[in-house]
């Protein structure tokens, strides 16, 4: 059984996954029947790892390897989004006070 060499933390997923275009496309053998994915040579250059070639020089995509990318970049997003949550929440507080303060002036 092979055995993990090391575990690095996928970097910049949000990015990678920002840089690969999802489209429909038709086999030529099959006009109606309409599939979804990805260009492989365009997902080549973002992420090598997951892009194979035959010897016909078709490519192909393993799917299923860009479920961890999805996962870390859905975790980026969610961190962004608590940090933006943060800073409405900073800046509400903020408006409020000059409100209120406002608010005291006049009376």
């Amino acid at each position: 059984m092979a055995q993990l060499q090391a575990l690095i933390k996928i970097p910049d997923a949000l990015e990678k996954m920002l840089k690969i275009n999802g489209v429909y496309f038709n086999w030529k053998a099959n006009i109606k029947n309409r599939q979804v994915g990805f260009i492989a040579q365009d997902v080549e250059n973002v992420i090598p790892e997951i892009v194979s070639k035959n010897r016909e020089g078709y490519y192909s995509i393993s799917y299923g390897s860009v479920t961890p990318l999805l996962v870390e970049a859905i975790k980026e997003q969610q961190k962004m989004i608590e940090n933006q949550q943060s800073e409405i929440d900073k800046l509400e507080k903020l408006v409020n006070k000059l409100i209120k303060d406002m608010v005291s002036q006049i009376d």
